[in-house]
């Protein structure tokens, strides 16, 4: 995937994007073994279809094209049991090639716009690992705030990694 241009644009995700979703996830996983919450084995196009599939009125699916191709993503699913329904828990992530190019930002912005138009949301949550500086950075700059860390919580082919909880209340 290599990178031609800065302009890019965000849309809905479309099961065809299930393959593109895939292969970004293994591209990260192999370059940084630990920034997806997927081991190689499970960021598939079928994993990545589920994800669209499953994506309910309360849950939006986003991908960032350039150039006609994929370069990120960002779910923001609504929890399962109606007394949590009011969180979305987000999952996102942008090609390594495309990274600092603010495809990121723009994915996370239209979800937190999404979620203060969807009166049923009230709050985003995601979890984001120590060794993720840009994406730490970038989550704090839209006002998430650490809500606690699990500790030695992922598990690599060189030990455990803790996992950060941040939450954005957007009621």
């Amino acid at each position: 995937m290599e990178q031609k241009e800065t302009s890019f644009r965000i849309r809905p995700a479309l099961e065809e994007d299930s393959r593109p979703i895939s292969f970004i996830q293994r591209e990260i996983i192999s370059k940084q073994e630990g920034l997806l919450a997927l081991s190689l084995n499970e960021a598939t196009e079928t994993r990545a279809l589920a994800d669209i599939q499953s994506l309910t009125p309360g849950s939006l699916g986003l991908v960032a094209e350039a150039k006609a191709q994929v370069v990120g993503y960002c779910f923001l699913h609504a929890m399962d049991l109606a007394v949590t329904r009011h969180v979305v828990r987000v999952s996102m992530a942008v090609h390594p090639t495309w990274e600092g190019l603010g495809i990121g930002r723009s994915l996370l912005q239209t979800g937190i716009e999404w979620a203060k138009e969807n009166q049923e949301v009230k709050k985003i949550e995601l979890n984001v690992r120590p060794t993720n500086p840009r994406a730490l950075s970038l989550y704090k700059k839209f006002g998430f705030k650490t809500e606690g860390v699990h500790t030695r919580r992922i598990r690599l082919s060189s030990g455990f990694a803790d996992d950060i909880s941040m939450a954005l209340f957007v009621d």
